[in-house]
């Protein structure tokens, strides 16, 4: 089999420093060993933030996983005069200006993939530093949660949108499990699902005792949980997060109604233990400062991602004055999303016209997401300068996500009711109270040839509208069109001469550097 060099960390891991470069970077006065780092709890931690801090860089989650790259080549953006955004948005990922940035991505993750190695691997050879169970449990179940996690992301942008039938022998992107000088061999799709979803279940398995559940121990508090270090769960992989990380894999899998059922049970436990809450869309709109407005709906986050300076880094790219650069959204598009009829209200007296449904009055559209300017719309969702509460919070998952799956489940089962079930919750919690119905849903097709109704025309552009709308910017848009959609239904998200793509377009490319040595079977 052929086999992949994966750029690893260096042997020396640097705390206390801003970015995961100069963390992971040897300098005379700051590099410490790994023996010295990880002769301590307080050790063992902050290598753990560092891992958050790898994941928080602009070629990772911060921008290029998320808002920026993820989304341009999933959503018609109207990007203005860059030729970066309009490659990426046309799924030119080989030429000179959008090759570097998606290798840059491809090291990114696997720097972070490395040094999560390198710590798993200390945290065994440590067991006298890390001797409490809980703590330990803990650290694992994190670290095999945030491996699986990058190695789904990478998969998903590098790898096919089908992973069984006749991709299930191909060979696929690397896993990479130990930390080590070798390169790591290539798997098949089929192997490669098995290690995910085997990380996924320990993952689990290991927080089963996380505290975001609310079951700690006292002796844990009082004596090993004594700087904090394990409160706010939901900012790092916690337990529901692990268990949200399996519904996504097992619906990119098509095991839709495992996925559904999981999603049922953490909704069900997470609004119980009041781990998380629906944000309240009167209180978010009669905030008159925009900057103190919870624009990510933090309140709903099962795992947030701490991007330093997130505001900054977005800024360029949306937050512009400039009216010919940065990225837009066409107010086509903007109407489309917002305003076109999803429901219909039945006329009182026959005769009379009905009354259309629309998501007008949706805190997720202009008053939340999209502000006007010059060339179109600018995607609000990160605006947050350093006065605002709400700040470098970028959602990983949310509860709304789940609701999507249960959709998802029902839409492939044919069960409208459910399905509408799901997106009427999300909508009751977003200002929209004109509930879509069974009855009341605008169908574009009334029959089939033996009868039955066509409803399925119209419910996956409502699937569609949910994920652009609600997740906009978090990096889950891109996966959904890949494993999901059919270019020709989506006409109505195609603007400013860019194609709504198929999936086949959204396959990156291999660094040059595994490629051109034979590290890697494409």
């Amino acid at each position: 089999m052929k086999k992949i060099t994966i750029l690893l960390a260096s042997a020396g891991l640097l705390l206390g420093l801003p970015s995961c470069d100069e963390w992971l970077t040897a300098t005379s006065s700051t590099q410490i060993s790994d023996t010295q780092l990880f002769s301590s709890r307080n050790g063992f931690q902050e290598a753990l933030s560092g891992i958050y801090l790898c994941m928080a860089q602009p070629e990772c989650y911060g921008r290029d996983y998320t808002w920026f790259v993820s989304d341009l080549t999933a959503f018609p953006y109207a990007a203005q005069h860059s030729n970066n955004y309009i490659s990426l948005q046309n799924h030119n990922y080989t030429n000179a200006v959008t090759f570097p940035i998606i290798t840059a991505m491809w090291q990114s993750g696997y720097h972070a993939i490395a040094n999560i190695n390198k710590m798993l691997q200390e945290l065994d050879a440590r067991r006298d530093v890390v001797s409490d169970e809980t703590e330990y449990r803990l650290f694992r179940g994190e670290l095999l949660g945030l491996r699986a996690w990058i190695h789904f992301d990478i998969l998903r942008m590098w790898g096919r949108e089908n992973w069984d039938g006749e991709n299930a022998g191909k060979m696929t992107v690397p896993y990479v499990r130990t930390y080590e000088k070798e390169p790591t061999v290539q798997n098949t799709y089929a192997e490669t699902a098995r290690m995910l979803m085997a990380d996924v279940n320990e993952a689990i398995s290991m927080l089963s005792a996380d505290p975001v559940r609310g079951n700690v121990s006292e002796s844990f508090l009082t004596s090993v949980n004594t700087n904090g270090f394990w409160d706010n769960r939901t900012r790092h992989l916690n337990y529901y997060a692990a268990k949200g990380l399996k519904a996504r894999v097992l619906l990119w899998e098509g095991e839709h109604r495992e996925a559904a059922e999981l999603a049922q049970e953490i909704i069900d436990e997470v609004l119980e233990k009041e781990v998380v809450r629906w944000i309240d869309p009167i209180a978010q709109l009669s905030n008159p400062d925009n900057d103190q407005r919870d624009w990510t709906f933090s309140t709903e986050h099962l795992f947030t991602l701490e991007v330093p300076d997130l505001y900054s880094t977005v800024q360029p790219y949306f937050f512009t004055d400039i009216s010919y650069s940065g990225i837009r959204i066409d107010p086509a598009v903007v109407s489309a999303l917002f305003e076109s009829p999803v429901g219909m209200i039945p006329a009182e007296k026959e005769g009379d016209p009905g009354q259309a449904i629309t998501l007008i009055s949706d805190i997720r559209g202009p008053a939340m997401q999209l502000r006007f300017s010059g060339a179109g719309y600018i995607p609000y969702k990160y605006y947050a300068s350093s006065t605002s509460v709400y700040r470098n919070r970028l959602p990983m998952f949310r509860l709304s996500e789940l609701y999507l799956t249960i959709a998802e489940d029902a839409f492939a089962r044919k069960d409208l009711t459910t399905f509408l079930g799901a997106i009427n919750e999300i909508h009751s919690h977003r200002g929209d109270d004109e509930a879509i119905t069974p009855e009341n849903i605008i169908r574009t097709g009334y029959d089939n040839p033996d009868g039955t109704t066509r409803w399925e025309a119209d419910m996956d552009q409502l699937l569609l509208r949910e994920y652009v709308i609600e997740m906009l910017g978090e990096g889950q848009i891109l996966p959904f069109v890949k494993r999901f959609l059919r270019y020709a239904k989506y006409a109505f998200l195609v603007q400013g001469g860019i194609q709504f793509p198929a999936p086949a377009q959204l396959l990156f490319p291999y660094p040059t550097a595994e490629t051109s040595y034979g590290h890697i079977q494409e």
